[in-house]
């Protein structure tokens, strides 16, 4: 399946499961290699997250920079050669970002000790607090994330409160 989304090259869409299974709309999808490639992105990822939310817009976005990291150092372990794949879905009630690897996928670390001061390590813990609910598989390798909203009918369709 292909995309074309304003002035986004056509990319191939790893998310065909999207329209199948869950019949929702994707919003818009992006793919990159490397953490300079997607901060050219981030205002238009923001962008598209403000015209489907009123509010919960930045604890959203947070989670999205987590999990797309998460994507390019441990995922692909920044092989350049590796895509990283992000798309923006929505349906009545909620909004889910999907995060795609092309790594070998993980594992929570099921004995992990809190410690507050670790530099790394904290990303599901981050994600779980700026999202409704998440969850991930191993193969394929991704994240999604979902935030619950409660559609508005003072706005239009695709504009819903949380």
């Amino acid at each position: 399946m292909k995309l074309q989304h304003e002035n986004l090259p056509v990319v191939s869409c790893p998310f065909s499961f999207i329209h199948r299974n869950l019949m929702r709309e994707v919003c818009n999808m992006f793919s990159f290699s490397t953490v300079e490639e997607f901060s050219e992105l981030r205002e238009t990822v923001r962008q598209k997250l403000n015209q489907l939310l009123v509010t919960g817009v930045e604890p959203l976005f947070v989670a999205v920079n987590e999990a797309v990291n998460n994507a390019i150092f441990h995922g692909n372990k920044q092989d350049k050669a590796k895509k990283v794949y992000l798309a923006i879905t929505s349906s009545p009630g909620e909004v889910r970002i999907i995060v795609r690897d092309e790594g070998g996928g993980f594992s929570k670390m099921a004995n992990a000790q809190p410690d507050e001061l670790r530099e790394s390590g904290r990303g599901l813990e981050i994600i779980g607090l700026c999202v409704d609910q998440y969850y991930y598989n191993a193969q394929p390798s991704e994240i999604v994330l979902i935030k619950k909203v409660a559609v508005s009918p003072l706005e239009s369709k695709r504009r819903v409160v949380v």
